[in-house]
């Protein structure tokens, strides 16, 4: 964020979960800064459009180019969240349509919102950058296995990743549940009773932020 029409110490502390602080003192003497009372709630470059009610808006500024947004200045962190908005042309509207940032790794995709109308989409954003839309058309792909009774799974989307929200499953036609852990991407499957040995039928189905679902209809062999 900013600091501006300030003399006198900033004082920053952090703290871990075992409650051990520590804190450094920086003296900061700065004046006041102008900013465009137009950009207060609402920026807009090209198709996007920037709309929030923190301070540090008035401070931003944008620029569209090549299908792209860059929000500046770099340094510039926004106190709460700022509703970043792309306006969607008929022709581009198609499945998997998502909004990325741009980092050192490549493209961040970000949760994406469609308007009712579809005529945009929308996502929220807290630092400056550059931005953009892409298309995921690739599905999820699924692993499953069988370990100690139990129906194990591996979800994965490369470039997305996935929507847990969306993932449903059933086991012999009863409703299951698939506990997703982000950090394994996938869990075990739970079932209201233990699995017997055996053949069982297994229905999945999940999507990735994108959008892009996939269904399975599988025979697993518990162990």
């Amino acid at each position: 964020g900013w600091i501006a029409d300030y003399e006198g110490d900033v004082v920053i502390e952090v703290e871990d979960r075992a409650g051990n602080t520590k804190r450094a003192t920086i003296a900061v003497s700065v004046g006041p800064r102008d900013f465009d009372a137009r950009n207060e709630n609402r920026l807009t470059a090209g198709v996007y459009r920037l709309e929030g009610e923190c301070d540090e808006l008035k401070w931003a500024t944008v620029s569209s180019s090549g299908g792209s947004l860059n929000i500046g200045p770099d340094y510039l962190a926004f106190g709460d969240y700022v509703k970043l908005v792309r306006d969607i042309a008929p022709h581009e509207l198609r499945p998997g349509l998502y909004i990325y940032k741009e980092s050192a790794k490549g493209r961040a995709p970000l949760w994406t919102a469609f308007t009712e109308d579809s005529t945009s989409v929308s996502t929220k954003i807290l630092k400056c950058g550059s931005y953009g839309i892409a298309y995921d058309s690739t599905p999820p792909k699924l692993l499953v296995s069988s370990k100690n009774t139990r129906i194990h799974f591996t979800l994965t989307d490369p470039e997305t990743s996935i929507d847990d929200g969306t993932i449903k499953c059933r086991v012999d036609d009863r409703v299951a549940i698939a506990e997703f852990e982000y950090e394994e991407d996938g869990g075990v499957i739970w079932t209201q009773e233990p699995l017997n040995v055996g053949e069982h039928s297994l229905f999945f189905s999940a999507a990735n932020r994108a959008g892009v679902l996939k269904e399975w209809q599988l025979s697993v062999t518990v162990k």
